[in-house]
């Protein structure tokens, strides 16, 4: 296994990608930090990477009306983002910051998903595991906006 697969192997839940989806992974990644503040992704851009977080902490955000930003989640560790390059028309949908130094492994989005169709197994791995991301996600909006309505009432 590469070093860069045994990283990814190293997190949850890409523990539990197969060896070959992986690997297939690690062929199109480069290790890489960003600067505590600094902005990973911003919404509207073109989705073209995504990033395992290998330590550090980001705040996802969404701008909202009067020209700021709203934290909706925390990752650290092991976390994924930028994971709008699975489906058209590949646009970010939120905006990622650095809130600590952050280390991370980055995915080359376009050569990723041509490896997924090239090998269906593969892409199978890779899109059950996204899948599990944006239910991840999706959760942890529903409770923010609980929390933000309950405190409003």
């Amino acid at each position: 296994m590469s070093t860069i697969a045994g990283m990814l192997a190293d997190y949850q839940p890409l523990s539990r990608l197969n060896a070959a989806s992986l690997e297939a992974i690690a062929r199109h990644s480069t290790v890489m930090q960003f600067d505590a503040g600094a902005r990973m992704l911003r919404t509207g851009n073109t989705a073209d990477t995504m990033y395992v977080l290998r330590h550090g902490k980001v705040a996802v955000e969404v701008l909202n009306g009067a020209g700021g930003s709203l934290v909706i989640e925390t990752l650290g560790s092991g976390d994924v983002v930028g994971i709008s390059w699975m489906l058209p028309p590949y646009r970010l949908a939120f905006d990622v910051r650095c809130i600590e130094q952050c280390g991370v492994i980055a995915v080359d989005a376009q050569e990723l998903r041509d490896a997924c169709d090239a090998d269906p197994a593969v892409g199978y791995d890779v899109y059950k595991l996204l899948a599990g991301v944006v239910r991840e996600r999706l959760q942890a909006t529903r409770l923010q906006l609980l929390d933000l309505y309950k405190g409003s009432s």
